[in-house]
């Protein structure tokens, strides 16, 4: 079953908050993904390795 919701965020001067949510998201997006468990953590890890790096 697919749920269907709306992300609304204020104005974000956190930095913190901000990074927070862009991995909420892409969480979501992966975990909607039908591929086996190990490669969804695999693709986690690697987006926030990059994350890390742009940071």
């Amino acid at each position: 079953m697919r749920r269907k919701i709306s992300i609304t965020t204020g104005e974000q001067e956190s930095i913190l908050a901000q990074q927070w949510v862009e991995c909420f998201i892409r969480r979501m997006v992966v975990e909607q993904l039908d591929i086996p468990h190990r490669l969804k953590a695999k693709l986690l890890y690697q987006s926030i390795r990059a994350q890390q790096e742009e940071n």
